[in-house]
């Protein structure tokens, strides 16, 4: 089907909690194609399971967590979530946290986005269950030196 057409693949360091629930990351090239923003691509792609040489690893991200568009500028990605994912976040703060944090230094990875910007519904917001998101996240200090 012609909606297929594959438009590019880049280079991305997905990050993916361990058992432990540190994040570690798995390079990839991820498969972005046509009508989809790469920033979509990789929270499709930290949504599935991870590679199989990394079998013990989780998705980051719940099933049904989705991005509703994604622009980026000036090194900013503005990433729109519905709000409906509000209600698939983990009731666990730390574990919030460290899937926003996995989900922003997944995106950081990217060539031209140095910080992220998350919305819901198009609209700012303060928090994102127990995450501050009124203003843009920056990479954990794991991810600058990956």
């Amino acid at each position: 089907c012609s909606s297929d057409l594959i438009v590019r693949t880049v280079k991305v360091v997905l990050y993916f909690p361990d058992q432990t629930g540190q994040l570690v990351g798995e390079e990839r090239r991820l498969t972005v194609y046509e009508g989809e923003t790469v920033a979509q691509a990789v929270v499709k792609a930290l949504t599935e399971r991870p590679l199989d040489s990394y079998a013990d690893l989780y998705p980051l991200l719940p099933e049904g967590f989705t991005a509703l568009n994604a622009s980026t500028e000036e090194g900013i990605c503005y990433l729109n979530l519905p709000g409906s994912v509000a209600a698939l976040l983990p009731e666990d703060a730390e574990a919030q946290n460290r899937m926003i944090q996995g989900l922003v230094d997944s995106l950081c990875s990217l060539e031209d986005v140095t910080q992220v910007q998350l919305m819901l519904d198009g609209e700012y917001m303060l928090m994102l269950g127990s995450v501050p998101i009124s203003r843009p996240l920056l990479p954990s200090s794991a991810a600058e030196t990956a």
